[in-house]
């Protein structure tokens, strides 16, 4: 339901590298699933977290978590809700803003989303009280001192009149909340936050105010900066996380990969002739892994194929090419990532 996140060992490889326990107050920037801010109280529980978002979905959880409840009401495609929550008190409106979120994905005007979409306004409340139960659970362990509704750049003023420090994950496509969160916004009233619309190719800039501020920072992006040097570097399955501190220890870190060597010779291209044979033999993703991470550029975050072939040429190894499942489709359909050679070996 919480898009952005940041990867859960990029989170703990940070909160082990920047000390903030010398911050005292941490301000999050874009608390988003308030992941954050949970992990930095919890390896370092002396530390006051103060969170921040501008989305109904993060401002009406950080308003449960410090106990001061938001007016918001359910209307048009969704004002089925009021009733459902009428006497279950704010954090059913909560659970139920997160059901929402889901139920978005289903507001095309298609058959296969409009069924979906009635499925659950006819069982709503299958998925409403599941949802109650998950918060009731997170919520003893979301330790939050305060909650900003606003623009998270307004957090680095505050750490600076805390004595504390800034860290933000900001968004890194332009227009990124509007666009993730604009059919649950339509459909509920509620006091929606000011914020200035933010340009995720302006964050280098951003680091060089918090630099003239004075003010301590954590900034996580998802490419390398010009002019600064990050402190942690983390590979994962999408792009990779990069930490920019005012102090830190340094850290790379890659996602692992089961990888399996094993034996093989290289094609040598001048061999070939019109009379080659050429051979496509079913791998393992482990020894398909192993050749991507010999040969492939190391920036390059490949991914496990459900099937995995090599071609060889001759008995001598020319490449190879994966199979994964269409994300997008149904009924099980395979989409090709390429039907060219993945690598080439020289």
């Amino acid at each position: 339901m919480f898009y952005g996140a940041v990867p859960r060992q990029a989170i703990e490889q940070v909160t082990r590298a920047v000390p903030f326990t010398e911050w005292r107050d941490v301000f999050v920037g874009c608390s988003g699933s308030f992941r954050f801010d949970h992990a930095v109280h919890d390896v370092h529980p002396t530390v006051r977290v103060h969170s921040n978002d501008v989305s109904l979905l993060s401002c009406s959880l950080g308003a449960l978590a410090i106990g001061e409840p938001i007016p918001l009401t359910f209307k048009g495609r969704l004002g089925f809700i009021e009733a459902a929550v009428a006497s279950k008190g704010f954090i059913a409106k909560v659970a139920a803003v997160q059901v929402a979120q889901e139920m978005a994905k289903y507001r095309g005007a298609n058959a296969y989303a409009e069924a979906h979409f009635a499925h659950y306004r006819e069982r709503f409340a299958d998925f409403l009280d599941p949802a109650i139960a998950r918060l009731e659970a997170f919520l003893p362990r979301l330790q939050v001192t305060s909650f900003l509704a606003g623009d998270f750049r307004h957090q680095a003023h505050r750490a600076l009149e805390a004595g504390g420090g800034v860290a933000a994950f900001p968004p890194t496509y332009k227009n990124d909340y509007e666009r993730l969160f604009r059919f649950v916004d339509q459909n509920v009233d509620w006091q929606r936050p000011d914020y200035s619309l933010w340009d995720p190719n302006a964050v280098e800039d951003w680091i060089d105010e918090l630099i003239a501020m004075r003010v301590r920072y954590c900034v996580l992006v998802e490419h390398k900066l010009a002019r600064h040097d990050p402190a942690t570097v983390f590979y994962g399955q999408l792009k990779p996380v990069y930490t920019y501190t005012d102090k830190g220890g340094t850290s790379v870190r890659r996602l692992p990969r089961p990888a399996q060597a094993f034996r093989y010779t290289r094609l040598d291209a001048d061999t070939l002739t019109p009379r080659s044979r050429v051979d496509i033999i079913p791998a393992t993703a482990q020894q398909m892994n192993f050749l991507k991470d010999s040969f492939l550029a190391k920036e390059i975050q490949h991914t496990t194929g459900i099937a995995n072939h090599l071609v060889l040429i001759d008995g001598h190894l020319a490449g190879g090419f994966i199979f994964v499942r269409n994300k997008f489709g149904r009924g099980g359909s395979f989409e090709v990532i390429t039907t060219a050679v993945v690598f080439e070996l020289r």
